[in-house]
C-alpha cells in the first residue's frame, strides 16, 4: 500500500537537470486546495453521470481515455436502463506527486484516500495550458490486499525517474501490449493484481466453435497517449499509470452470423444477429519496474470504449 500521507504540492516535468536559479523560478503546477477543489466537482460530476440524472458534464472533469470509457459507461446505461450496482466511492485527495515545472503542459499524480481494507486510487492529472482546465485523464482503483510503491520524493516534489528505468518500462508495456494481442504473458511480471489486463486477449465475441468457413477474427492493441506516460522513480525502480486498449474485429461471411445472447453484450441488444462488429475494450494499471528486470502490474475491471456492429 502507498505508505505517503499529506497533501503534497504537485509540478509538473521539465527535461534535463535545472540550475537553482532556474528552480527558484518554478511555479506548483497545482495547490493542495486545488486539488481538493478540483475531487469536489469530480465527485459532483462523475456522482451525476452514474445517477443517469441528464448529460453529466463529463468532459469538464475527464479527458483521454477515463473520458472514453465513462462516456462509454453512460452509453451503456441509456441503452441498456441498467445502472451500476455500486455507485461511485468520493475521490479524497491524499497525496499529489509530480516533478517541478516551468512551463505547461503540466500533470501530477494523484492518490486518494484508502478506503477501509483497499488500497488508495491513482489518478493522473493533466493540463494543456493556462487556459484549459484540470482533467484526470487515467485513474486505477486497485483491488483489496494490492500494494504499489510509492514514488521517490525531494524538495516536495516527486523523482523523474532515469533512463534506465524508463527504457525498461517502456519494454515492459510494449510486452503487455503483445500480451493483450497474443496472450502470450510477458516474463518476469507479476500480473497477480493485474485483473482487466489479463482479460484483453479473450475480450469480444467467443468465437473458439465457430467452423473456419464462418469468417475472420482480429485483435490489435495499443499502448494509449504513449507520450503522456509519466514515470516516476522509485526505491527499486519506476512506476507510472498506463493504459492499453484493444479492437477485436470480426467479418461474418454470407450465410453465416454471430447471435448474441439474451442478456446483451454491452450496447449491442441480446438476440442480435451479427455480421460484422468492432469491440474495442480498454484495461488501465499501474506498472512498476524494478531495477532487477522484474515488474508488476496492478490494475482494475477491464471496461469497454466502444463498440460498432451491423446486421445482415
Amino acid at each position: 500500500m502507498l505508505g505517503l500521507s499529506g497533501l503534497v504540492t504537485g509540478c509538473a516535468q521539465v527535461p534535463g537537470e535545472i540550475d537553482q536559479a532556474a528552480r527558484d523560478a518554478l511555479i506548483p503546477a497545482i495547490t493542495s486546495e486545488r486539488a481538493e477543489s478540483f475531487f469536489d466537482r469530480y465527485n459532483e460530476v462523475v456522482g451525476s453521470a452514474a445517477a443517469g440524472s441528464g448529460a453529466a458534464p463529463l468532459a469538464e472533469v475527464e479527458g483521454g481515455t477515463l473520458l472514453a470509457t465513462s462516456q462509454f459507461a453512460a452509453e451503456e446505461q441509456q441503452v441498456t436502463g441498467v445502472a451500476p450496482e455500486d455507485p461511485p466511492a468520493a475521490v479524497t485527495p491524499s497525496v499529489v506527486l509530480s516533478p517541478q515545472v516551468g512551463g505547461y503542459p503540466m500533470w501530477a499524480v494523484v492518490t486518494g484516500e484508502p478506503s477501509a481494507g483497499g488500497a488508495p486510487s491513482w489518478f493522473l492529472l493533466t493540463r494543456e495550458n493556462a487556459a484549459s482546465p484540470w482533467l484526470a485523464s487515467l485513474a486505477v482503483h486497485p483491488p483489496e490486499g494490492a500494494s504499489v510503491t510509492a514514488p521517490l520524493t525531494a524538495d516536495g516534489a516527486a523523482v523523474v525517474a532515469d533512463n534506465a528505468a524508463v527504457r525498461r518500462g517502456d519494454e515492459v508495456l510494449e510486452a503487455l501490449r503483445v500480451y493483450g494481442e497474443t496472450g502470450e504473458a510477458p516474463e518476469g511480471v507479476d500480473l497477480s493484481f493485474a485483473d482487466g489486463l489479463t482479460n484483453l486477449p479473450v475480450h469480444g465475441l467467443q468465437l473458439e466453435t465457430a467452423p473456419p468457413e464462418f469468417g475472420t477474427a482480429t485483435r490489435t492493441c495499443a499502448v494509449e497517449s504513449p507520450d503522456e506516460i509519466h514515470w516516476l522513480q522509485t526505491e527499486y525502480g519506476a512506476v507510472a499509470l498506463a493504459s492499453i486498449s484493444c479492437t477485436q474485429s470480426v467479418t461474418v461471411n454470407p450465410g453465416f452470423s454471430v447471435v448474441i445472447e439474451a442478456a446483451g453484450l454491452g450496447t449491442i441488444p441480446g438476440g442480435s444477429q451479427i455480421s460484422q462488429a468492432e469491440i474495442s475494450q480498454n484495461a488501465t494499471f499501474i506498472l512498476s519496474v524494478d531495477v532487477d528486470g522484474s515488474a508488476t502490474v496492478v490494475g482494475q475491471q477491464m471496461q469497454p470504449i466502444g463498440m460498432t456492429w451491423s446486421v445482415p
